[in-house]
């Protein structure tokens, strides 16, 4: 036996406690960092299978959600309870547009906003699954014609 620094004896045993208590730090470290590479693949995975749902929901779901999107961000505020348009904003029900026709350009008003208008930027309040659900709902309002819809503004849609 030899005498360590702080005037305790080596043994056997003490040695042996050090190498299972090095050994236990050892396994936990690299069980831990495998669980940690496991769950960020299974994150992963589970957040691209999302993706992929929120890309197959069908058109009826998306209209649904936008349409209650449409009452919680208070759009009907400048477009009417039926899209119909007032002073503040143009009519969605109508085949015109003043910002573009197709879903993208709709998305992008919302995202956006129209600088001088009373219209808005949403891209920090909505997620993107939001703004295609309720570009789908603005879409389905097109040919619905409600009374006392505001007249044509923009350029007529092909």
């Amino acid at each position: 036996m030899s005498t360590l620094f702080n005037g305790q004896k080596n043994n056997r045993m003490s040695t042996a406690v050090r190498l299972l208590f090095s050994g236990a730090i050892l396994l936990s470290v690299v069980s831990f960092m495998s669980l940690s590479n496991s769950e960020a693949g299974k994150t992963n995975q589970n957040q691209a299978s999302i993706v992929g749902e929120m890309n197959m929901l069908p058109l009826g779901g998306d209209v649904e959600l936008g349409k209650a999107l449409f009452q919680a961000k208070a759009c009907f505020a400048c477009h009417g309870m039926n899209g119909e348009g007032n002073a503040l904003g143009p009519n969605l029900t109508d085949d015109f547009s003043k910002q573009g026709c197709k879903e993208a350009d709709i998305m992008k008003v919302i995202n956006k906003g129209v600088p001088g208008t009373a219209m808005v930027a949403y891209e920090a309040q909505l997620k993107p699954a939001e703004v295609k659900q309720l570009a789908a709902f603005v879409l389905s309002l097109k040919g619905t014609k409600p009374a006392n819809a505001k007249a044509a503004e923009g350029t007529k849609c092909q």
